[in-house]
Formats: C-alpha cells, structure tokens, sequence
C-alpha cells in the first residue's frame, strides 16, 4: 500500500491504493491554503496521511506526473 496524493489550486486530496492503484481508504481532502509554502505543503501532507489507514511505500510504483512542476 502507497500514499497517493493530488494536489490542485482549490484541494490536497489523498488515499491509500495498491500497486494496481485500487483505492483502499475513502478519499481525504483538504482546501489548498494560500499561499502555500513548502513547509505548508508538508504540514498538510502529513494531516492527511494521519487521516489514512497505515502504508508503506512501494518504490516500484512511486511516480510523478505533472505539466505544472518545473523540472529545471
């Protein structure tokens, strides 16, 4: 089981999926504050994954996909 987080202009949404991305917790959400420092962004990280039932990373299905992160 892995953490899957969304992060959006208006929620922070997460979840706890498998490695074949099949949801295993009711979705956590909370509003996306303002500004959103990175600091922050860790803070609510950790909110919701207190929310969630236990995890474990799984690096083989860790990934990143996004067109709004710079990557340079």
């Amino acid at each position: 089981m892995t953490l899957s987080v969304d992060c959006g202009g208006l929620y922070i949404k997460g979840s706890v999926l498998d490695s074949k991305g099949t949801m295993h917790a009711n979705p956590v959400t909370v509003p996306t504050p303002y500004p959103l420092t990175p600091s922050r962004l860790i803070s609510v990280f950790d909110e919701i994954a207190g929310s969630l039932p236990s995890f474990e990373r799984d690096r083989k299905s860790t990934r990143l996909n996004s067109s709004h992160i710079p990557l340079s």
